[in-house]
């Protein structure tokens, strides 16, 4: 490889590991419209068919209220997502990701704080577009979960 090759790796490398954190961070804001803008125009998760920016978008707005019944809480009061171990495989135009996350909950059950505990992989299949580098796929996998009572509940601006 040459040293413009390498260069051009690297680029691409942290364009790629920015679009992930903008997601988690997206997230952790409720910035759903930030969230779905990481994905391609016709991008989507699982194995279903594509929603597309707007499909996502919507399914996105409406995590909090389908987590409601998911953990049986009353409401959920913040989230924050956290990035590890990101691992980038290039091919020209596309690329592959895989990283974990591990994602707090604040809720409250019956007038109750509690904390939930996610790990989770998300296994992405990238490509460059003009507007950079974005999500085509992604599979989201829970790997644990776990929860347990908040012992403080501090909301810092």
């Amino acid at each position: 490889m040459s040293t413009t090759d390498d260069l051009q790796d690297y680029l691409d490398r942290a364009a790629i590991e920015a679009v992930l954190v903008r997601y988690v961070n997206s997230n952790g804001r409720d910035d759903f419209d930030a969230m779905a803008e990481c994905f391609t125009v016709d991008g989507g998760m699982g194995d279903g068919p594509p929603a597309g920016r707007d499909g996502l978008r919507e399914r996105f707005a409406s995590i909090r209220s389908r987590s409601l019944p998911l953990w049986q809480v009353d409401a959920i009061h913040r989230t924050q997502h956290l990035l590890t171990n990101v691992e980038i495989h290039l091919r020209g135009d596309e690329a592959t990701s895989f990283c974990g996350a591990f994602t707090t909950i604040v809720a409250t059950r019956d007038n109750q704080d509690i904390v939930v505990q996610r790990g989770i992989t998300y296994t992405d299949d990238f490509v460059r577009t003009p507007e950079g580098w974005r999500i085509r796929k992604r599979i989201h996998d829970l790997k644990w979960e776990t929860e347990g009572d908040l012992v403080t509940r501090h909301v810092y601006s």
